[in-house]
């Protein structure tokens, strides 16, 4: 579609990647509703041979709900008009097996009164792109599941899987500056950003809808269009030269919360409240302690000198923070097996039987100091994996660096130490992951858990 061009802002979108029939799961739109200008993309990824609409359905309700429902709100409205198409389309699929739902995503933002809110779920993104800077402004959604052969009681949350969404919102609404430009993406091109691509191409000067076709193209292969779509909204006349935003909040658990009804053997409301605040108050004491003992009394082991030795996810640090740091180029950990011992493949099981239990997180307060260098040193896990580990989500500075006096989850099922992951451990090496951690991203971890449920 060509550059469409308002007072205060101006959009484009593309999508691509079609099936062998025909059909294109990807999609976007944008319209003007009572709860101020709606930006949206969709992406389904569908893995039977039904008609491929439920992408144009998902626009089509998104629409019909900003139009009739006008909410003093506009978090409240983006947010809910994605929990009405969430059961709408959970109805569908129960009434007609042929519409039901595989990994249907949405992402969907407002523009209202110079400021922009969104709401989204499953496989998108939103990044803010300042000229110099492409910040991410959303994580993927995840909803809480039974155990299963992966050991993971979490998936991502996708429209319609469930009767009940509690989808992403942003902690706070974003108001941008003169010149920033907003991305909107699904597909491919949330798998496996090319950040320097997507810079380069945001950064020129050609027309907006060529750069959303250029992304989209980039996600492919060979030159081809990705199953992707871009939406890509820029602004000005605004009279702002700051911007202001926080990243959003990606909730853990689908379910939201709501009225509870007193049972026969359980409290009410209030005495769950209660529960809640002592149980808070408690937690609250306890941090404070480890805290004073960590600070004054705590000293794991003497003081030594050490040869410092360079690892691949020190490497992940921005640009910028390495040019104003002095750092030179790292040198790549070789990935090789201690001596003596051999490489052993991820154990192998007889046709039928549970794959080997992957180990559970560490926990790891950061401390002053803490890089993903040293992180990375101490349990070989490339910092991509720690950032998106969702019990992580929202511990992170804007450059997403970690926080000194948080505690991380460290997921060592993606470890590349024997200790720490004795099964899988040879598929994290560096020859897996790269020099410097470059293939770690979302197609390389679902690539990882096909294969360990085949």
């Amino acid at each position: 579609m060509a550059t469409r061009k308002h007072k205060n802002f101006e959009f484009a979108g593309f999508s691509g990647g079609k099936d062998l029939d025909g059909n294109n799961f990807q999609a976007f739109g944008a319209f003007d509703t009572p709860n101020g200008h709606a930006f949206a993309v969709v992406g389904n990824d569908r893995n039977d041979s039904a008609e491929g609409r439920l992408s144009d359905i998902v626009l089509e309700r998104l629409k019909y709900y900003l139009e009739i429902e006008d909410e003093a709100d506009p978090a409240e409205a983006v947010r809910n008009a994605l929990v009405y198409v969430n059961g709408y389309l959970h109805t569908l699929g129960r009434k007609n097996p042929d519409n039901r739902p595989g990994e249907l995503s949405c992402l969907c933002a407002l523009f209202r009164d110079r400021k922009v809110y969104y709401a989204w779920a499953g496989q998108v993104c939103l990044q803010l792109f300042t000229g110099r800077k492409l910040v991410p402004l959303s994580w993927d959604v995840f909803r809480d599941r039974p155990d299963d052969d992966t050991g993971r009681p979490w998936e991502m949350a996708f429209l319609g899987a469930e009767q009940f969404l509690n989808p992403g919102t942003c902690k706070q609404p974003l108001e941008p500056a003169d010149g920033d430009l907003l991305i909107l993406g699904s597909g491919d091109y949330c798998l496996d950003p090319d950040e320097k691509h997507i810079r380069k191409v945001l950064s020129d000067n050609m027309p907006t809808h060529t750069k959303a076709q250029r992304l989209v193209i980039k996600s492919g292969r060979e030159e081809e269009e990705g199953p992707a779509a871009v939406l890509l909204v820029g602004f000005y006349n605004l009279g702002q030269d700051t911007r202001s935003f926080l990243p959003g909040e990606a909730p853990a658990a689908a379910r939201p919360t709501g009225k509870e009804e007193k049972g026969p053997s359980g409290p009410g409301p209030l005495g769950m409240r209660s529960l809640l605040w002592k149980a808070l108050v408690i937690i609250a004491a306890v941090f404070v302690v480890y805290m004073v003992y960590d600070m004054f009394f705590f000293n794991p082991r003497p003081a030594r000198n050490i040869e410092l030795v360079e690892s691949p996810a020190d490497t992940l640090a921005t640009e910028d923070s390495l040019s104003a740091a002095g750092m030179p180029p790292q040198e790549a950990l070789s990935g090789e097996p201690p001596s003596g011992q051999e490489p052993e493949p991820p154990a192998a099981r007889e046709a039928g039987a549970s794959p080997p239990a992957l180990p559970a997180d560490r926990e790891y307060p950061v401390r002053s100091g803490d890089t993903w260098g040293s992180i990375y040193r101490e349990f070989e896990v490339c910092s991509w994996f720690i950032r998106n580990h969702p019990p992580n989500a929202g511990k992170f500075d804007r450059s997403n660096n970690p926080v000194a006096g948080t505690i991380l989850a460290i997921p060592v099922m993606y470890s590349a130490s024997q200790g720490l992951n004795p099964h899988y451990y040879t598929e994290f090496t560096t020859d897996k992951v790269g020099a410097s951690c470059q293939h770690a991203n979302r197609a390389f971890l679902r690539r990882f858990e096909e294969s360990i449920r085949r």
